[in-house]
Parts: C-alpha cells; structure tokens; sequence
C-alpha cells in the first residue's frame, strides 16, 4: 500500500512510503515468522545503513511511517542499493526478519554406511515360572520340531504374540538335542510363538535333518531350570551400505560474530577405547552396540553428513545437516 505524505515533508531522516510483510515459511508450516519490507526515500547524501543488533521498535530503529506494530524479535537484516527517484532523493528497501523458528523437512531416501554389530542385542520379555514341558513332534527322517511349553506372569505373557520368532536361554543348563549324528549341548535356541493361553506359551524350535530319532533333554543334569525369554533384536552383521529414510533439519541462530557459533554436529561414526573410527559396534566404542539398538529400536535418525552452515538474512545464520533412520 502506498503511505501519503506530505510534500513538506524533510527527508534527511528516511521515511516510509510503501510497506508489506513475508512469511518466508508459511507453506512449510512455520506461520510465525515474518520478514517486514518497507520502501524508503531519503536525501541521498544523509543516507547510512542500520547495525544488525538494530530492532524494529519505535525507541529504536522502527522506519518512520512504518504501518506495523513495534516487533522487538524483529532485527534489521538488509538495505536494498539505493537508487535515485530525482532531485536529492533516493529510494531503497530496508528490512527487518524475525529469527526463524526450527523446522524439519522430509529428504527421501538417502545412501548410507551403517555400521557393522559384534554384539547381538534383544529385547528382555521375561524369566519363566515353572510348568516346563519339551515335546519332540518329527520323527526320523525329517526335520527336527520340538513345542517347548513354559509359563511367563500375567504382564509377560502379554507381551508375545503368535507368529513371532523368540530367544529361550536356558539359565539352569544347556539344551540337550539329538538329531542322529550325535548330541549338541546349546544354552539358547531360537523358536516360534504358536500358541498363547492365558500365561502358557507354546514356542516351536526346529532343527536340523535328522537321521535318527531325535530328542530333545531340557535339563539333563537338574530337575528345574527357568528360561529367559528374549525378543531378537539386532543381529551381528558386517557394516552395511543402503539407503534409508532421511530428513533435513534447520536451525537458526543470530550472532554479532560468527566465531561465536556453536560447536558444529559431526557426521556419525563409531569411535573405539582409543578413539579411533571403526566400522563395528562393540561393548566398548562410542556409541556402544546397546546404546545404537535404542536408537534403532525407536527409529531414531543419525546424521549423515557434517552440519553445514551460510547466513540467512543480516547476521542470521541457518545451520542445516542431513539426518537418516538408523538401521
């Protein structure tokens, strides 16, 4: 809009005659921050810039004439080249930005080296109760399956479901399992939830071929063992190169001097008890293999790439780094 005036008006001190406001992140949902532009005359040779620390207030550097309300989070960020419009005046664009608020945006799928795992992590369920039972159901010449039948408390037992795959350690002794080329002595099996009543689990183990009869012994040196029921989380694996989903997140911070800027974030990588980069999580390194699986358990993002940093507007400065789905 046009602001009138009058032709008497002295122009030594700049005056505003046109004035509009940007929402710069409206259509990414930030609806709060503005960026106020207002067309300003002035004798050319009384014109000088604001300072950044400068705000849009009337005790301080609000324009003349400026149609808005005084925004004290509003700093000066910007004059236009002057340019002239006849006799002794000039005319240019000053500026006032609010510091923009943080903000995510989706980035598609990004490429990644996820690191490789020596230490197999899971999700505690809970230690059985009693009621132990081992079932051999193949016979010889087929695959060895076995319904291992355990009872879990009430708040346990609601944490399984049917169809998925669950680790049973042993805490008494090994499992003792013949498949007819001899007797294999394990402490943890892997097997399958097929059937949950009330708080008696039903989990079927498969093995091997089998050649002869097969058996399976619980505890064969103890009369009462319990069981550790654990759900399979992350596996041991090599270091893994694939692409996840990723995302971009902004930051923004205004600084008098741009070696006041915070510490800038790193890329992630695993670091050992020396604190050197290695491809493998471990017990030891930063961050531990317990420490990644929380963070890959809740889908937690890792950065992908070092923080990157330009100015926005005046002495405003965005921050932006590339982050990924841990996996």
């Amino acid at each position: 809009m046009t602001i009138p005036y009058s032709a008497g008006t002295a122009f030594t001190t700049a005056t505003c005659v046109n004035a509009w406001v940007e929402y710069p992140f409206a259509n990414l949902g930030d609806v709060a921050t503005k960026v106020y532009h207002h067309t300003m005359q002035q004798e050319r040779l009384s014109y000088a810039p604001l300072a950044f620390n400068d705000v849009m207030t009337a005790a301080d550097e609000k324009p003349t004439r400026s149609p808005f309300a005084d925004d004290s989070a509003a700093y000066w960020v910007e004059d236009s080249t002057t340019s002239d419009i006849g006799g002794t005046l000039v005319e240019f664009q000053r500026s006032f930005a609010n510091i923009p608020a943080d903000r995510i945006e989706p980035n598609g799928l990004y490429p990644f080296e996820f690191p490789g795992n020596s230490v197999a992590q899971s999700d505690a369920i809970g230690t059985s109760t009693g009621g132990y039972v081992e079932t051999v159901t193949s016979s010889s010449g087929e695959q060895m399956k076995v319904d291992v039948v355990f009872t879990l408390s009430v708040a346990d037992a609601a944490k399984l479901s049917t169809g998925e795959t669950i680790t049973i350690k042993n805490n008494t002794d090994v499992f003792n399992i013949y498949y007819g080329y001899g007797f294999i002595n394990i402490s943890t099996i892997s097997a399958v939830v097929t059937s949950i009543v009330s708080t008696t689990i039903t989990a079927e183990y498969s093995g091997y071929y089998a050649t002869g009869t097969p058996t399976f012994n619980k505890n064969p040196n103890a009369t009462f063992t319990t069981y550790d029921i654990s759900r399979p989380g992350f596996k041991l694996r090599d270091k893994l190169q694939d692409s996840t989903t990723s995302a971009i997140l902004y930051t923004y911070e205004k600084l008098s001097n741009v070696t006041d800027a915070s510490p800038f974030a790193e890329k992630f990588v695993v670091l050992n008890s020396a604190g050197t980069v290695t491809d493998n999580l471990a017990a030891t390194t930063l961050p531990t293999s317990a420490q990644y699986y929380e963070i890959f358990k809740a889908g937690g993002y890792i950065n992908a790439e070092d923080e990157t940093f330009e100015r926005w507007r005046g002495n405003i400065y965005e921050r932006k780094i590339i982050q990924v789905v841990a996996k």
